[in-house]
């Protein structure tokens, strides 16, 4: 009886040992990953606390940027980040897009590491005797951020619907300014304008 006991005992630390080194084994690895000096995705598409995993980022075919940038450390990255210009981005109204509630830009970013583009950088102004005044807001609004990330080509077809921050827009000249976050966390804007007949 006693040796069955010691067998078990012997079985028992067997066990643990072998549980203890799988686990830091797994726990090294997963280091190790972390550790690395390439990037994926999530380091390049980053902006604004917004991350490939949120619910909210919209772009047809996100793979390019893990393909194009696998092999950049972070400072080649950041190196890019920082370089980014506004000079780079062009950004006008798809022709026959405007309604009432909402139009399409056509917007071409051609920096290395394209910006991010957030729906809630967005304001709307309308000419009034020669002075622009910011459109008044509705009541209660919810403006859900929506986030997008440019194509391969640099091409993005960015979808505005104001309906539910402004309603329903009359007729009249409008301005609509588009914030762009840049790499210090400031905001930077580019304009369109457009007329609601």
């Amino acid at each position: 009886m006693k040796d069955k006991k010691n067998t078990v005992i012997v079985l028992v630390v067997i066990i643990v040992v072998l549980v203890t080194i799988i686990v830091g084994l797994l726990l090294k690895n997963s280091k190790d990953n972390k550790d690395t000096n390439t990037t994926t995705i999530q380091n390049v598409a980053t902006d604004d606390n917004a991350t490939l995993n949120d619910n909210n980022i919209i772009n047809t075919d996100m793979s390019f940027y893990s393909e194009r940038y696998a092999n950049l450390t972070q400072e080649e990255i950041n190196t890019f980040i920082n370089e980014r210009t506004m000079d780079k981005i062009s950004v006008a109204v798809r022709e026959g897009s405007i309604t009432n509630t909402g139009l399409v830009l056509d917007i071409n970013d051609k920096n290395e590491i394209p910006y991010s583009y957030h729906t809630k950088y967005i304001t709307i102004e309308k000419l009034e005797n020669n002075e622009w005044k910011e459109v008044k807001t509705e009541e209660n609004y919810k403006w859900l951020d929506k986030v997008y990330y440019s194509t391969r080509d640099g091409n993005l077809n960015l979808p505005i619907d104001w309906d539910d921050k402004y309603g329903i827009l009359g007729q009249g000249h409008y301005k609509l300014d588009l914030g762009i976050l840049q790499g210090d966390s400031s905001i930077k804007t580019v304009s369109v304008e457009f007329d609601i007949q």
